[in-house]
């Protein structure tokens, strides 16, 4: 009996534990319910301020499209706002403004709608409608929702300033079209004005540097002359003493020749003597040396001398004359050989053979040849780099060319295409005039000719020379 009592008391308590855990479940299943209500209702808010926000964002992005008219944000920002409110399938929009309206697809006037004006600088330039075409349960007022009544504030203040804005890019834009024609019609008098005043600038610094051209070549011209006079007068002066130099070689080797077996005779019987210091053995060995070291000097004088006096020579500028360009080469090789020996310890001579001859002016082709010469020699910066000086004929083109190229430092580009200019140089410090290629170019060019440079810097400079050669018939 009391096992059965214990047994009834142990399933009531059961019973009233079960009755507790049921109650717990029953609240527990009720607060869940309200939290899925809660997050379903937030859900649902952040769904709508989402397409709130995206059609902000989408203003946004119309407005920035390169020249996207005022007409086109309107209308696509009435798609934006059937899309952001809280049921689109049954939204219409409609914008009136004072330049025309603008409605969605599916617009029409209903009695559930939304309004709010538009205005600019103070001034109520139209109004912006949301219409619902069926009735929906009651919100904040009517069927609208608090935060769309913010939204559609948000957007019309959004739109006014659109509409401010644009209005004044277009009255800029008048403006400055106006200015525009004012500048432009400004301007083109100036240019006329300028083009006229350049015009007559030009012509007065042409006739400037004609003028100034002119009395350099009569500078020139009259330096050359007394450099002419000069070096005639210093040649006599130099031929003289020079030719007793050279007939006295000729006795002195002649007589040597004669006592030469007398004084060996001498030596090979008494052994070595003295003769002026040196002993005979020194004498045998140096003394033809030495004559013909004499012999050749002199007549290195001679030649030099002849050289100067057929340069400075005044002549005609008769350019009917057959000249030997390779004589001119050696020539001009031989005057300014003491330039050349201080530039550098290289100089190459390549001289063509059988080079026909031109028509023209020897000296004013020497002329051409020395001063290129010199500006190689002025090129170079140490005497280990190199001078190529040659002469040969092409038969395609049939002319006979000169070059002169050096190993120098080269011509940038921008003082390349100057180089004939007259007055041109970079050696103004040092005496240049600018006038030496200018004064060549004519040279050449008289003679039908051309004369061309072309370099590179750091690999050195070429200078072509070109001569017509009448064809043999």
């Amino acid at each position: 009996m009391a096992a059965a009592n214990k047994t009834k008391d142990q399933l009531i308590l059961e019973l009233m534990e079960l009755r507790k855990r049921t109650s717990e479940l029953l609240q527990w299943e009720l607060d869940h319910r309200r939290v899925e209500e809660e997050i379903r209702r937030q859900t649902h808010e952040l769904g709508e301020r989402l397409k709130e926000l995206n059609c902000l964002y989408g203003l946004s992005n119309l407005v920035m499209q390169p020249g996207i008219t005022l007409e086109e944000i309107l209308q696509g920002l009435l798609a934006l706002i059937i899309n952001a409110w809280q049921y689109p399938e049954i939204t219409c929009a409609r914008i009136s403004l004072t330049e025309g309206e603008f409605r969605s697809e599916n617009f029409r006037d209903t009695q559930w709608k939304q309004a709010r004006d538009i205005v600019v600088q103070g001034e109520r330039i139209g109004v912006l409608e949301v219409y619902y075409l069926e009735e929906r349960p009651e919100s904040f007022k009517g069927p609208f929702l608090k935060e769309e009544r913010s939204l559609l504030n948000a957007i019309t203040s959004r739109v006014s300033q659109i509409i401010e804005r644009m209005r004044g890019e277009e009255e800029l834009k008048r403006y400055r079209h106006h200015l525009e024609e004012l500048v432009n019609e400004r301007t083109s008098k100036m240019q006329r004005e300028m083009a006229e005043r350049k015009l007559k600038e030009k012509e007065l610094r042409e006739t400037e540097e004609k003028a100034e051209i002119q009395q350099e070549q009569l500078i020139q011209a009259d330096k050359l002359a007394s450099l002419g006079f000069l070096v005639s007068g210093v040649a006599h002066e130099i031929n003289n003493p020079n030719h007793t130099i050279m007939s006295n070689a000729e006795l002195v080797i002649n007589i040597w020749k004669g006592i030469g077996p007398i004084l060996k005779g001498y030596y090979e019987e008494n052994g070595d003597f003295l003769a002026g210091g040196l002993n005979y053995t020194e004498i045998c060995r140096g003394m033809p040396i030495y004559l013909k070291g004499i012999s050749d000097g002199a007549k290195r004088i001679d030649s030099i001398v002849n050289d100067l006096k057929n340069f400075s020579r005044q002549e005609d500028f008769e350019l009917s004359l057959d000249v030997n360009i390779n004589l001119a080469v050696k020539s001009a090789i031989t005057l300014t050989s003491n330039f050349i020996s201080r530039a550098t310890e290289s100089f190459i001579v390549e001289i063509s053979d059988n080079l026909p001859k031109i028509k023209g002016n020897y000296q004013r082709l020497e002329q051409v040849v020395v001063n290129l010469i010199q500006n190689a020699c002025q090129a170079l910066p140490d005497k280990k780099k190199a001078i190529f000086v040659t002469t040969s004929y092409n038969k395609e083109k049939c002319v006979a060319e000169v070059k002169v190229r050096d190993e120098g430092s080269g011509i940038p580009q921008e003082n390349l295409v100057r180089l004939k200019d007259p007055f041109f140089t970079t050696k103004r410090s040092s005496g240049g005039t600018g006038l030496g290629l200018s004064i060549s170019n004519t040279i050449i060019e008289d003679h039908h000719g051309t004369l061309e440079i072309t370099s590179q810097p750091g690999q050195g400079t070429t200078a072509t020379i070109s001569l017509p050669v009448e064809k043999a018939e």
